[in-house]
């Protein structure tokens, strides 16, 4: 029997768990409720970059998620000034997911590289600063 444990931090509203292979699975959550914060980043068009999102009121550990077919790279780019933006997270071509860091920025945008059009939806969470 081949037992592994993995712990992962992150800040999400839901979350689901699936199993493939028919394995039998134990899966415990534990959570700080700090309460949430969340924000809907705006899907560029292809080859372009979204509207900025203020995420100021965000703490900073925060969960990028992207779900949703797309084509090429959709960058997640974080700004303390809401004009020179850094890369914070990469998603490439098929690959949905999420990423969880500890972010310094007030402002979080999406920028699509060598993507077609898609319907993927770029999101960003975090515990609510005003709580911790």
């Amino acid at each position: 029997t081949k037992t592994s444990t993995k712990t992962l931090s992150f800040a999400a509203d839901n979350i689901r768990a699936r199993s493939s292979g028919g394995a039998a699975a134990t899966i415990n959550i534990g959570a700080n409720d700090y309460g949430g914060l969340f924000a809907n980043i705006p899907l560029p068009p292809a080859n372009g970059v979204g509207a900025a999102v203020d995420i100021s009121a965000f703490g900073s550990l925060a969960t990028a998620i992207v779900q949703g077919p797309f084509g090429g790279v959709i960058g997640i780019q974080v700004s303390t000034d809401g004009v020179q933006f850094v890369e914070y997270a990469t998603f490439a071509k098929g690959r949905p997911g999420w990423v969880t860091r500890t972010m310094v920025g007030d402002f979080v945008r999406a920028v699509s590289r060598g993507a077609g059009s898609g319907t993927s939806k770029p999101d960003t969470s975090s515990p609510d600063a005003s709580a911790l």
